[in-house]
Formats: structure tokens, sequence, C-alpha cells
């Protein structure tokens, strides 16, 4: 479609100002012809960058759905990573005695429970150093029948 409106469009320059001359149209309406020929070029070439555009769309629509579980898998993955470093972090800083910092973490997270925090009991393992890759004993609420 392209080829051929731009054929046309060739054509066209050859043909009308010879015809337009020989009537001796006015100046005007000869120039408002020009800008409606060029309006009509610009139009016919938009359309076909909407028409590339609305392909481009459809096609990421269906990749997006095509690759929607493996998408989904990849955000769940991220979520468990974040989570399994918060609690990590918690774990550390229980066993390092920073209570506030617990409270501070279950405040910015709210899937913690801050109620139990009050009866999370802290030990200081005086000689023993944790790694990064090490879990410390993890306290425990004490559970009330």
């Amino acid at each position: 479609m392209k080829d051929t409106l731009k054929l046309a469009w060739d054509l066209s320059w050859d043909k009308i100002p010879g015809e337009l001359a020989q009537l001796n149209v006015p100046q005007t309406i000869h120039g408002g012809f020009i800008y409606l020929c060029r309006a009509l070029y610009i139009m016919a070439t938009s359309g076909e960058i909407r028409s590339d555009l609305s392909i481009a769309k459809i096609a990421t629509f269906e990749a997006e759905t095509r690759h929607r579980s493996e998408i989904e898998a990849a955000k769940v993955i991220t979520v468990k990573e974040k989570n399994d470093k918060i609690l990590k972090l918690r774990r550390k800083l229980a066993s390092d005695g920073y209570n506030l910092c617990l409270k501070k973490i279950a405040k910015a997270y709210q899937e913690v429970d801050t109620k139990v925090l009050d009866h999370i009991e802290i030990s200081n393992p005086e000689s023993e150093e944790f790694e990064d890759d090490e879990d410390p004993e993890v306290p425990t609420a004490p559970t009330t029948s």
C-alpha cells in the first residue's frame, strides 16, 4: 500500500500542475489543492503507523499472555527471596539482642504479629558467632493453653 501511494503521489505531481495551468485556476486554489494532497498523504502514512502500532500492541499482549505463568513464577520467587532475607535479618537481629529493630521491622512489614514480640525471649550466645548462612536458634513465643 505504501508503494502504491508513493507512486500515485509522484504521478499526481506530473499531471495536476499542468491541468491547473490550463484552466487558469487561481493560485490560492492550487495551493489549497496541494495542501489537501499532502494532508491525504500524511493521513495515509499515519494510518499505516497506527496499524503497525496496533500490531505491536497485539504482539506484546500475546507474548505477555504466553509467558504469564513464567512472569508470575518470577514474581513469586522474588517475593520469597525478599521474605527470606527479611526473616534472616530478623533472626540475626533477634540473636544479637536488637529487639527495637525487630519491632521496627514488624511495623514496616505488617505480616509480623507484633503482639507476640513482647513474649519473645532473647538469648545472648556469648561464644557463638553465626554465619550469614546459619540460622541461630529462633526464639519462639510461649504457647498459652
